[in-house]
């Protein structure tokens, strides 16, 4: 069956029979009903109903992809098309020449920055690298469109604000010698009179949750969209469902992730291998401490043993997953840095009995208590792994080791918390430079299993993806699976 699916400014139009076939998309919403009782709804994405209709463009390419997996043929229609960017100008940071490839790449996404005083930062960045653009920012309330006005202009950048109560003045008191702003700072309000969204090439939500607010979906519902349309999703909070896919449906998949200074999120991959031998005199259904479970159970300690040796063999006579030894195939390593992440420093000298020759990265005051010989073979915070690297890190001391050039991360830590740090996932010098983290499904123990879940939602949510996928199409699987067991209304 051909379904053509139609993209006019930020909606979507599709056949009702074809929604009706092929599935519709919601948001997720959690509602009280009685006292503390709740309910998990759906609320529709695609199905026109009598209610609010939230903006959907964002949900092309995911119901294309729903028509293809159930035999079907999408035909996309794109109205209006979407105007080229101008010549770019980079800088040294590997900030522009990946912003550049989102940007230039898709005609929405999402920007996702890791605390809120990357917004400035990530504005700035854009207008400097785009001078010749035209970017209006929407913003939610009027001092904060001042002060990024403020602080743009500062910058040296032709930067304005305009409200609802503060309109944007022509300055020279001539409409024909008016020359609009580079950026101009908006609310919903403001922009009514004063943008011009036909001829701006960027449209740029400083908070891309706002857009669940109704004024925001009048603004962007009732203008041609030929512009380029991204926000910016702070991930140092935690949101409702229902924000966070409306989120999705507006601004799509593709996404990039902003750290500190700037940094470029990595690849990230996961990869987790199976492990089922329960560690002596422990029951399947006993529970267990940690301790029995992981830290001192022996066969899993020589599977990682087994696996870092392997890692480390730079010849053909390794013997690694075939899932692994793909995706060093993929990427041409030959001989990765590989990095063991343990939680505690029994553990590590667990794992330092078995490899010998691999460093220990710790401090003083977490190996205090353990015995002397092993003391001495920590090399007391090595500031960064170089190419080829390898070592076994203890994970309060991570966020202190510089791990750019980590290629493997294996995490021996088990239990429900992925503790690897947040710093591990960015780099500052070769965002493209890929990470596969290696963990296990640990089905020797009731509890161990039930962690070993918890550990995968949490590698979701950290944007990890399978090797066979890339990010967007594995945040695209999380948003189609997210809403399953979620009534619909």
């Amino acid at each position: 069956m051909l379904v053509t699916i139609r993209r006019q400014g930020n909606n979507l139009d599709i056949p009702p029979e074809a929604v009706l076939r092929y599935g519709d998309l919601s948001a997720r919403c959690i509602q009280s009903t009685h006292g503390t009782n709740c309910s998990r709804r759906r609320i529709p994405l695609l199905r026109q109903t009598n209610e609010f209709a939230p903006l959907s463009a964002g949900l092309l390419q995911c119901f294309a992809a729903l028509v293809d997996s159930q035999g079907g043929q999408a035909n996309i229609v794109e109205w209006p098309s979407v105007a080229p960017l101008p010549e770019a100008v980079f800088g040294d940071h590997p900030f522009y020449a990946s912003m550049d490839q989102l940007l230039r790449s898709n005609s929405r996404g999402q920007i996702l920055i890791s605390s809120p005083e990357l917004q400035k930062w990530v504005i700035w960045g854009i207008a400097k690298m785009y001078p010749s653009a035209r970017i209006i920012i929407l913003i939610r309330n009027d001092k904060d469109a001042r002060e990024l006005a403020t602080f743009l202009s500062h910058e040296g950048i032709n930067a304005r604000y305009a409200t609802a109560r503060q309109p944007l003045r022509v300055l020279d008191g001539a409409e024909e010698n008016y020359h609009p702003p580079a950026i101009l700072c908006a609310t919903p309000g403001g922009a009514c009179e004063n943008a011009d969204f036909e001829t701006c090439d960027l449209v740029i939500l400083l908070n891309a949750y706002d857009c669940v607010l109704s004024h925001f979906q009048d603004r962007l519902r009732n203008i041609d969209c030929r512009f380029r349309l991204f926000g910016l999703v702070n991930q140092a909070f935690n949101v409702a469902p229902r924000d966070a896919d409306f989120v999705t449906a507006l601004f799509g998949t593709e996404a990039i992730r902003v750290g500190r200074n700037g940094s470029i999120g990595r690849d990230t991959c996961c990869i987790f291998l199976p492990f089922s031998a329960c560690p002596n005199n422990v029951a399947p259904t006993e529970r267990s401490f940690a301790f029995q479970v992981y830290w001192r159970h022996d066969e899993r300690n020589h599977r990682i043993r087994r696996l870092a040796t392997s890692l480390r063999t730079a010849d053909q006579s390794r013997q690694l997953p075939q899932s692994v030894e793909r995706w060093l195939q993929q990427h041409s390593i030959v001989q990765p840095s590989v990095a063991i992440l343990v939680e505690r420093p029994l553990h590590a000298q667990q794992l330092s009995e078995l490899l010998p020759d691999w460093p220990i990265v710790a401090t003083d005051q977490a190996i205090h208590r353990l015995n002397r010989p092993f003391q001495q073979r920590v090399a007391r915070m090595r500031s960064a792994f170089g190419l080829g690297d390898h070592g076994i890190v203890l994970a309060q001391c991570a966020e202190s080791v510089s791990a750019a050039h980590v290629d493997i991360l294996i995490n021996a830590c088990g239990r429900s918390t992925v503790v690897i740090p947040d710093s591990w996932l960015y780099s500052p010098r070769s965002p493209n430079r890929p990470l596969l983290v290696i963990d296990f499904t640990d089905n020797h123990n009731q509890y161990a299993k039930r962690w070993s879940r918890i550990r995968r939602r949490s590698y979701r949510a950290k944007h990890f993806h399978a090797p066979n996928r890339s990010e967007s199409e594995q945040r695209l699987e999380n948003f189609i699976k997210a809403q399953e067991g979620w009534e619909v209304r």
